[in-house]
């Protein structure tokens, strides 16, 4: 092996711009998707024969995916291969994907089930890497989330989320991997400009729904677009609605927290009188007792 495998940067990170070269400082951070995306099974991929003969009849396709973040660089250059366990009930529940859609540059794997289960998922680093597996999980999700809204509320508001999502119900988090001081032979994969080579291939594609590096230049990796796709909340629109929202729950978490205070403060007064009032009782038992008994 290189010795550049086991060599490591010291005192560096690496800050990326698809556009120009990387900027070398201290830590690396990569930002990648962990997501799925599922469907509802029409009525001839029911008839299918491995779908008909399931118990439970499945009544939703779905897939499993570590992507890169739009206009990101590719995964490949630091990440071997992933592994997907399952729910118990499949067969072979445990599943390794190493290679990637070239259209999509993810890690994925497409099943079918009839109920949302928690995913294991444990990414494994190039070998150059000298980095120990990563664990996450995500949870799967066949159909919308629509809350605790009373049934025929809830119905249509999970067929509104559908047909804006044209059909695919997608769940979606941005993950970070950090390496703190890589091997050279890392860190010279993460700086390198062919990182971005597959967007240029993927945007020549005609009806790929791929990015082209021209569109993104102007966009930090890890950065959401400003506008999300169909099915996706991945956009600056929605990331800035999510603070807004957070920002006013915080707001009435410290109006709530000041009411809290204030009650507490006048518990502890009235607790405080209460205690002033046992004492005054204790000292006129004692006073009471030490007079002398009435002669009869």
């Amino acid at each position: 092996m290189s010795n550049k495998a086991n060599k490591r940067v010291k005192g560096k990170k690496i800050s990326r711009d698809f556009s120009r070269a990387p900027t070398p400082s201290y830590n690396n951070a990569i930002h990648h998707l962990i997501g799925s995306e599922a469907w509802k099974l029409t009525d001839e991929e029911l008839k299918a024969p491995n779908i008909r003969n399931r118990d439970p009849l499945p009544h939703a396709g779905w897939r499993v995916y570590v992507r890169p973040v739009p206009g990101g660089p590719s995964l490949t250059d630091w990440l071997k291969r992933v592994t997907f366990t399952l729910h118990e009930t499949f067969a072979n529940p445990v599943r390794s994907v190493e290679s990637v859609n070239p259209v999509t540059g993810g890690f994925e794997l497409q099943e079918t089930a009839y109920g949302g289960f928690q995913i294991i998922v444990k990414v494994y680093f190039q070998q150059y890497a000298t980095e120990k597996q990563q664990q996450r999980q995500h949870y799967l999700l066949l159909e919308p989330y629509v809350g605790d809204a009373d049934p025929e509320r809830a119905l249509h508001e999970r067929e509104r989320l559908w047909k804006a999502g044209g059909g695919i119900c997608r769940s979606e988090t941005v993950e970070v991997i950090e390496f703190n001081e890589p091997t050279e032979l890392l860190f010279d994969a993460l700086t390198s400009n062919t990182q971005w080579d597959y967007l240029q291939a993927k945007s020549k594609g005609k009806g790929r729904a791929g990015y082209s590096v021209a569109d993104n230049e102007d966009r930090i990796v890890g950065e959401p677009p400003a506008n999300a796709e169909p099915g996706s909340l991945w956009s600056k629109e929605h990331e800035d609605a999510l603070v807004e929202t957070l920002r006013k729950m915080g707001d009435q978490c410290d109006e709530q927290l000041k009411k809290t205070l204030e009650r507490s403060l006048e518990l502890n007064q009235a607790n405080g009188q209460m205690k002033e009032g046992a004492a005054i009782d204790e000292k006129l038992l004692a006073l009471y007792e030490s007079l002398p008994p009435k002669k009869k």
